[in-house]
């Protein structure tokens, strides 16, 4: 389960332990027709992660694993563009 406040999504895991994690960029994939959330963990931005997201209602959704080795090599490319546009904007 999680909630969505800004760029600040609390996550809460299996025991009930809530965590804030920074959302870095929201993707829709055409080609697997699912939502996808980028975020940092931990409060540390090296420790980039990333989630399926299946929105439930107005105040949060559902995060689930991502399934395949497709998956994850459709977002390192999308997360890869996305960090060249950051770098072209602080320039």
């Amino acid at each position: 389960m999680s909630e969505n406040s800004g760029n600040i999504m609390t996550v809460i895991d299996e025991d009930g332990t809530e965590r804030d994690m920074e959302i870095l960029f929201t993707y829709h994939s055409e080609e697997y027709g699912k939502d996808y959330v980028v975020f940092f963990t931990d409060d540390k931005e090296e420790d980039i992660s990333a989630a399926v997201y299946t929105e439930k209602d107005d105040n949060g959704g559902e995060l689930s694993e991502i399934e395949s080795d497709e998956e994850w090599a459709m977002l390192d490319k999308v997360l890869e563009e996305y960090l060249e546009g950051e770098d072209e904007d602080e320039q």
